[in-house]
């Protein structure tokens, strides 16, 4: 996870994002499948194979 500045703008978050990109296809990783969980309250991810929980991130 890479942290970014407050201030941040498109090209920056690129940038970081395929940065991420490199360092999962150097590792021979495969992508995670996630189940999205929205409510009026928050936002929960939740793994597909092993059902389990993930974050949960709260809505105003």
């Amino acid at each position: 996870m890479e942290y970014l500045s407050i201030d941040r703008d498109e090209k920056m978050c690129l940038d970081s994002m395929f940065k991420l990109k490199a360092c999962v296809r150097a590792r021979g990783e495969h992508k995670q499948k996630i189940q999205l969980n929205l409510t009026m309250v928050a936002i929960k991810l939740i793994d597909d194979n092993t059902k389990t929980h993930i974050a949960t991130h709260e809505t105003e």
